[in-house]
C-alpha cells in the first residue's frame, strides 16, 4: 500500500469498503516492519563490529555503560517511531474522508 498518490489509494480503498481499523493496521505494519529490521540489523551490526575491535583491543567485556547508552538510544528510536506513527493517524482519517465520487 505504497502512498505514492498522496494517499489516493487510501481513499479508494476506503469507498471499496475497507474498515478504517485495517487501513491502519496495515499502515502499521508498514512502518514497524521495516524499522524493525534495520533497527535490529544496525544494532547487531554495531555490536558484532565493537566487539570484534574490543577483543582485538585486549579488553574482552562489554562495557556496561556503552549498553546502557545503547539501550537508551534504541528505546528513544523506538518511543519516537511509535509517538509519529500515533500522530499520523489523523491523518489517515483525513485523506479517507477526501473520497468521493470520480469522473473517470
Amino acid at each position: 500500500m505504497y502512498l505514492e498518490g498522496g494517499g489516493s489509494e487510501l481513499a479508494l480503498l476506503h469507498l471499496a469498503g475497507t474498515p478504517l481499523r485495517v487501513l491502519d493496521a496495515a499502515r502499521n505494519r508498514e512502518t514497524l516492519i521495516p524499522v524493525t529490521v534495520l533497527a535490529g540489523g544496525a544494532v547487531a551490526t554495531g555490536l558484532l563490529c565493537g566487539g570484534s575491535m574490543m577483543l582485538a583491543g585486549g579488553d574482552s567485556s562489554f562495557d556496561a555503560r556503552g549498553l546502557t547508552v545503547l539501550a537508551v538510544c534504541c528505546a528513544a528510536g523506538a518511543g519516537g517511531i511509535l509517538a509519529a506513527g500515533g500522530l499520523s493517524r489523523p491523518l489517515l482519517r483525513s485523506v479517507t474522508r477526501q473520497a468521493g465520487a470520480r469522473g473517470e
